[in-house]
């Protein structure tokens, strides 16, 4: 099965954009952090 790196890494997108709410916000800002430094994609969040 791929994780979320892989298929990033597969679809070669641009940019990746993610929105959160406060308090999930901490565990996203890990997930965005490990794909921004295994892919290099310019990686925005926002809520």
């Amino acid at each position: 099965m791929k994780d979320l790196t892989d298929i990033v890494r597969e679809k070669k997108p641009d940019i990746l954009a993610f929105g959160t709410t406060t308090g999930f916000h901490r565990k996203y800002s890990e997930v965005v952090k490990r794909l921004k430094e295994a892919t290099g994609v310019l990686t925005i969040m926002g809520g």
